[in-house]
């Protein structure tokens, strides 16, 4: 092989198991002057498993996030091309020719040693081998065993074929599959990279066991937002500006997606606010180099000390909860000012999940001028943010408070894949974890209502 190749990792990827992210491995320890790239088929070749969104396999772009979130930048990148009709109808053949012409490089295909008996019957086999190398990855097997299964219209064109050692005997995603839809989530634990189990755990929320558990449209839904936000700001501040916090969690990612989207990267403005040093404040600066929006970065701890050392010097000693809700009220306080200098409307970025355990600060990131996603669940913005485009390490981070170093779940004591089924269906599993849901949303109802106000009347007197 010359130094000049592009080696395309073919396969399905539904969804993306350890042994994938090992493919890749190998390839970059063999080749390392190679330039490598995972390529998923376009969607209209991985309908064989029902489960996830449209009742189909999981779409080519959650795939490709997927793979981008467990495999380095270093050893492989992840090409959607597969998916744009106007570059390749999804045949190998027509694939491999247009990153042929389109790189100038010299391409190889590599794929696992179950797929030469098929291999032999694909489009233009002929042409496959005579034009392309290929990596074959032996897959438990020795490499003559794998040799042997090369199809015998293959042997003038043998010498372009690698056969690479490779321990996993199966690659397939099968097994994940299985375990999934037989609701033996931990089994999968070991098979799949963590931002896979993770995506595979929540989205246990929207979908049970292979059936969907309601209808969510994500592309309609995500359309009605969009205009729902351009409706807004036409009857409240046709001029303004969205303002909103950025965190890098996926509330606050999807929120100004969805007002970039509908008003325009121009009028949205995200505050940054760390609180002295925030350890992912680098992910809430990728948010708004990604979405392409205004940003302005205000420290809040000489406020956060200076109040909280006036408050000692006063006699009042903090207790942990009011410490906590500190500082999500003085980054509200800090958004509104940003946008009163620049003409804005405040997003509040809670979701429906949130909401209805009281999982949110008062007059902190519960307030705001208009709220986009108050009607969703955790899964339900998720996947308007896949819809949207996002980077699934958006979408896929783990959710935390931000302030005492514990995720959500941490501190709530169950999921939200959980808390998303109860709202939607009203089925739960676990009797302890109804109950907490229910005393949580109870206590916390006063949030979710207009502030109480007394009003007189004439009669009373």
């Amino acid at each position: 092989m010359s130094d000049h190749r592009l080696i395309l990792i073919m396969g399905t990827f539904n969804p993306p198991t350890k042994a994938h992210v090992a493919m890749g491995t190998a390839l970059r320890e063999r080749f390392p002057e190679a330039e490598i790239c995972y390529l998923p088929s376009a969607d209209r070749f991985s309908r064989e498993w029902k489960g996830f969104s449209g009742g189909e396999a999981l779409n080519l772009h959650t795939r490709a996030e997927l793979l981008r979130g467990a495999v380095p930048a270093s050893v492989a990148g992840v090409s959607e091309v597969e998916g744009d009709a106007e570059k390749t109808d999804g045949r190998t053949y027509n694939t491999a020719r247009w990153f042929r012409e389109h790189t100038g490089k010299r391409i190889v295909l590599a794929i696992g040693a179950d797929q030469l008996e098929k291999l032999g019957k694909w489009y233009m086999a002929e042409d496959l081998a005579r034009e392309y190398e290929f990596v074959i990855f032996t897959r438990g097997l020795t490499g003559e065993e794998s040799k042997a299964g090369l199809p015998e219209n293959f042997t003038p064109w043998k010498e372009h074929f690698t056969f690479l050692e490779f321990p996993y005997g199966d690659v397939s995603s099968t097994r994940v599959r299985e375990a999934y839809l037989e609701g033996r989530l931990p089994d999968i634990r070991d098979l799949v990279p963590e931002n896979v189990y993770r995506y595979l755990e929540e989205t246990k929320g929207a979908y049970w066991r292979g059936e969907r558990m309601y209808e969510f449209d994500a592309e309609k839904v995500t359309e009605q937002c969009i205009r729902w936000i351009r409706e807004f700001f036409d009857a409240n501040g046709p001029e303004c500006n969205a303002v909103l916090g950025i965190s890098g969690g996926k509330d606050s990612s999807v929120a100004a997606a969805l007002c970039a989207a509908a008003l325009g990267k121009d009028r949205v403005i995200g505050v940054l606010m760390p609180n002295d040093v925030q350890p992912d404040i680098d992910v809430a600066r990728e948010v708004v180099r990604t979405i392409g929006i205004r940003s302005y970065e205000v420290n809040i701890k000489d406020a956060y000390q200076g109040i909280t050392a006036q408050l000692g010097a006063g006699g009042i000693e903090l207790t942990d909860q009011a410490r906590i809700n500190l500082a999500p009220r003085l980054r509200m306080a800090t958004v509104y000012a940003v946008s009163q200098c620049y003409n804005g409307r405040v997003v509040n970025t809670c979701n429906l999940s949130e909401d209805w355990v009281g999982y949110s600060t008062r007059y902190g990131d519960a307030a705001g001028d208009f709220s986009p996603m108050a009607g969703l669940t955790v899964a339900e913005v998720k996947a308007v943010g896949t819809q949207l485009g996002l980077p699934a390490h958006f979408t896929e981070k783990a959710p935390s408070d931000g302030l005492c170093g514990r995720t959500d779940e941490d501190n709530l004591g169950f999921t939200y894949a959980e808390l998303d089924r109860y709202i939607r269906t009203g089925e739960i599993e676990n009797a302890a974890h109804k109950e907490r849901i229910d005393t949580l949303h109870a206590r916390n109802l006063f949030k979710m209502r207009m502030m109480p106000s007394f009003h007189w009347t004439r009669e009373d007197f």
